[in-house]
């Protein structure tokens, strides 16, 4: 006989399972129908534990920033090495969750989620673009940023080295032996003062 989960373990599967499906699938083909084979459950037992499809949305949007914030900010005195702490949690997060990543990326989710979870998501993004910005600014009232770098582009550089790296195949990564560590010491050498180094 099988043995039924608790409410919050249900919960729980149910919002991993609308994660996957959005992720993998899209959000114009997630249907509560599909949820609840995936599940293995009736559709009113989707229902039993969340109101509707939008809430079901919405935990899941906020597991996602949960998962996305874990160990956020990094709290390194030096901010460019804060910097680098971040840039590689952020890697690291987006290599082994692409389809989150994928997910985030679109403004499919925004778009379906609501307005309380479209304003979780586009929260994260601006948190973690702001303590980017920040960390610049505050290397160079430091003065440990090259005067001739601006910050808007070493923003820009940042920014999309983490989404171009975290859409990249893993072959990819393995064929041209793109080691994080390494990478962001090279890129942190084009606006680190070199004294400061």
């Amino acid at each position: 006989m099988k043995q039924r989960l608790s409410k919050q373990k249900r919960q729980e599967q149910i919002i991993n399972s609308t994660i996957k499906l959005i992720s993998r699938k899209g959000i114009d083909s997630f249907t509560i129908r599909k949820l609840a084979k995936d599940v293995g459950v009736s559709e009113g037992a989707i229902f039993r534990h969340f109101s509707s499809k939008n809430s079901i949305l919405k935990k899941s949007v906020e597991k996602i920033q949960k998962m996305i914030m874990t160990d956020f900010p990094p709290d390194e005195k030096d901010p460019l090495v804060r910097l680098g702490s971040f840039f590689k949690q952020r890697l690291k997060f987006a290599r082994s969750n692409q389809e989150i990543m994928t997910l985030l990326q679109s403004e499919q989710l925004k778009m379906a989620s609501g307005e309380e979870a479209a304003l979780i998501l586009e929260n994260t993004r601006k948190k973690s673009m702001d303590f980017v910005w920040d960390c610049l600014e505050e290397a160079r009232a430091k003065n440990i940023l090259q005067e001739t770098t601006r910050t808007s582009s070493v923003f820009i550089l940042i920014l999309s080295s983490i989404f171009s790296l975290a859409s990249f195949h893993d072959s990819f990564i393995e064929n041209y032996q793109v080691d994080i560590d390494v990478f962001w010491n090279d890129i942190e050498k084009l606006f680190r003062k070199t004294e400061a180094i």
